[in-house]
């Protein structure tokens, strides 16, 4: 089974195949979430998996991100990076497209090809080489279907769904877990499904949701690739007190309450409040305009630790869930 990944450099995509049913099937991915993007100046985590791809072998830790599609690993030009070395993969198949994509945060460009994905291992503590992307075929910016919607498609699922679990901060943590469970519900991790809320895009892992806190909200989307949450600036303002994001340690703000479908989910300040020297934490909050284009609000890593995510694809849903203490 081939998909397509890039090759490139961040500012690419290969395809990749899956050779074994077990490769996909039910299996669990091991996640470090490392302190190395910066954001406004801080550093926050990132959601990293390890992949290998090629023949033999090559290994990359890639960022497992529901809110994009495509997958890309750095090529010969990457600063820093490990590097895909194409001659160096006997099944590798090279193509005749360029790609380019932009995110929040930075660009990439590269080349297309086809290769081998094997199983996903445990990560390395070090930050991401290059993204995974984990939502619909339709998102891609590169006209391909993603690695996920291939296995899918191919019924190499027990169950077309996977589920996120993000370990919720602690004091002075460095290193924060997770686990992201492919073909089946985490269990171990996770509790009763509180409830599922249907998808109301083709790209996005995107809801209807009806209230946060201070303001009526239309669209809402979890997203792992994002270590914020994002909302219009007249109410982010108003949840950071016009605009002061920065706050003192000691403080003890209200939770952020969202209200989606029937139900409440507090999004707690251990999860939404970050430390970023001595005595001064920040907001992991920051705004931005849709322009009436995608969601009103991004539901980032703050919102992913306080509750299990699980993408139902089969069943076009995002179910959430509170995560066993």
């Amino acid at each position: 089974m081939l998909n397509t990944v890039g090759i490139g450099e961040r500012r690419g995509l290969h395809s990749l195949s899956f050779h074994h049913k077990s490769d996909w099937t039910s299996m669990h991915i091991v996640v470090n979430m490392l302190r190395f993007v910066k954001v406004s100046g801080y550093r926050d985590f990132e959601f990293v998996g390890n992949i290998t791809m090629g023949t033999p072998k090559q290994q990359f830790s890639v960022l497992l991100d529901t809110g994009s599609s495509d997958f890309w690993v750095p090529g010969n030009h990457a600063l820093k990076k490990r590097k895909f070395k194409p001659k160096s993969s006997s099944t590798f198949v090279e193509g005749n497209k360029t790609w380019a994509i932009k995110y929040e945060e930075g660009e990439a460009n590269g080349v297309l090809g086809t290769d081998v994905m094997q199983r996903f291992r445990t990560p390395l503590l070090d930050p991401a080489d290059g993204i995974l992307g984990l939502a619909f075929t339709a998102l891609s910016v590169c006209n391909v279907v993603p690695p996920l919607m291939n296995a899918i498609n191919q019924n190499l699922l027990d169950k077309p769904l996977f589920t996120v679990w993000m370990q919720p901060r602690r004091a002075n943590a460095t290193t924060l877990r997770g686990l992201l469970t492919y073909g089946a519900i985490d269990t171990e991790n996770c509790g009763p499904i509180m409830a599922y809320e249907l998808f109301s895009s083709e790209t996005k892992y995107q809801f209807k949701d009806r209230n946060f806190t201070h303001a009526q909200v239309y669209e809402a989307a979890s997203d792992t690739g994002t270590s914020l949450i994002g909302g219009p600036k007249a109410v982010i303002d108003r949840i950071a007190k016009v605009g002061i994001y920065l706050v003192e340690c000691s403080m003890t703000p209200p939770s952020l309450d969202i209200t989606i479908g029937k139900h409440k989910y507090p999004i707690y300040p251990d999860n939404y409040v970050v430390k970023a020297r001595m005595n001064t934490c920040y907001f992991a909050i920051f705004y931005f305009e849709s322009g009436g284009f995608g969601p009103d609000w991004i539901l980032g890593t703050p919102f992913v630790r306080q509750y299990c995510n699980i993408f139902d694809i089969g069943q076009s849903r995002l179910g959430f869930a509170l995560f066993h203490k």
